[in-house]
């Protein structure tokens, strides 16, 4: 957990906020001591209690603004601490922090309350960070109170942020992909209204990768099939988490089919054509846009003319050859043309090979020798199989 130390000012909603009272729930001795030096030094006061009862204690007997709890404990476990939280109608904001996280009880967590699910081991900085937050809405909500919907969707907001700092790969892509959800969806002509559904779900698609294995994320080549096999699950995982949440149950089956295939090869469902919802449609399109187009683990970024060659070519099949033609046709009217400049393209590593495929390279960058090398059984490799 070593980090560069930053000055209180410098974390997020410190040159807002002032420093308030954290309960810190776990019974490492250990990570308490170290949560109450980070937190202190940010001139929070720190409580510590062992186990989910000590917690209940110390909440009855002194107040505090927010609480931050692991899962598996003795005497009383994370989610029965949450539950009696709920229950009791404490006046703090609960933060789950554990090592033994998985999707049902991210999605139980966010259930009774909790602002934010982070796994251990985490980053020191970012984790600060999600604390300030979380104070600042705490002081928000005393002074402007506001309906119980609106604080399950800052809920949904909260795992939204703690995937991104999960994945640093794809830091931004969710915002990017509701972006380009909404462009789309006005080239349509869709009211305001049905615009604002699909950028949201845009948003909101890869939630369910909170329950993800970190190196599935991250993983510098292409997923072996069982890999992928367990990372195609972050699409149910994300209905699950979205089906929980009032205001957002209407985006969960357009966000359920982002991986759906025009020509009915995709995932879960495996739809095909019209049978797959209009919003799954434009975030098939957006989600494949911004991967090609975004740094990976596996290869860097391609140009956008590069992408835009890719979406044509792939009309009918993967994409819906209609709803290309006017995303083409918004992204000519927002970029100048030598910015979409076709490349000559060349496919390392089809799609059977494992996720995430295929994989792309321009001819240029290949000649150029800028291609990455990837860990392959001890060995470093390039990704090419065929030209």
């Amino acid at each position: 957990m070593s980090a560069r130390p930053i000055g209180r000012m410098e974390a997020a909603g410190a040159g807002r906020v002032s420093p308030g009272k954290i309960l810190v729930v776990d019974d490492d001795a250990a990570l308490c001591d170290t949560l109450k030096d980070v937190f202190t030094g940010d001139g929070h006061h720190v409580g510590i209690a062992r186990d989910g009862k000590a917690g209940l204690r110390e909440l009855a007997n002194d107040h505090y603004d927010v609480v931050i709890t692991d899962l598996n404990m003795p005497e009383m476990e994370g989610l029965e601490l949450l539950s009696h939280i709920r229950k009791s109608q404490f006046d703090v904001c609960p933060i789950v922090l554990t090592g033994f996280g998985t999707i049902e009880a991210a999605v139980e967590s966010m259930k009774l309350g909790a602002y934010d699910y982070v796994l251990k081991p985490f980053n020191v900085n970012e984790f600060r960070e999600v604390v300030w937050k979380c104070l600042a809405r705490v002081r928000e909500e005393r002074e402007h109170p506001i309906r119980v919907d609106r604080l399950k969707a800052e809920t949904a907001e909260g795992l939204l942020e703690a995937l991104e700092a999960k994945d640093r790969y794809t830091r931004g892509h969710s915002e990017r992909v509701g972006r380009y959800a909404r462009i789309l969806a006005e080239g349509l002509n869709l009211g305001d209204g049905d615009v604002r559904l699909i950028e949201q779900a845009g948003r909101l698609h890869d939630i369910g990768k909170i329950g993800v294995r970190l190196e599935h994320l991250n993983k510098r080549g292409p997923l072996t099939v069982d890999e992928h096999e367990l990372y195609k699950l972050h699409v149910s995982y994300g209905k699950t988490i979205l089906d929980v949440i009032t205001p957002f149950r209407n985006l969960s089956e357009m966000a359920y089919h982002h991986h759906e295939r025009f020509d009915g090869n995709g995932y879960l469902a495996g739809v095909q054509g019209a049978d797959i919802p209009l919003g799954g449609r434009i975030l098939v399109i957006c989600d494949g846009f911004d991967a090609m187009t975004s740094d990976r683990p596996y290869r860097s970024r391609l140009p956008l003319g590069v992408a835009v060659q890719e979406l044509l070519r792939c009309s009918g099949t993967q994409f819906d050859p209609d709803l290309v033609q006017v995303f083409v046709r918004r992204l000519k009217e927002l970029h100048r043309p030598e910015e979409l400049e076709p490349e000559e393209i060349v496919i390392a590593r089809e799609s059977s090979k494992g996720g995430l495929g295929p994989l792309i390279f321009t001819k240029r960058a290949v000649d150029e020798g800028e291609i990455p090398e990837w860990e392959s059984d001890g060995r470093k490799t390039v990704p090419f199989e065929r030209y």
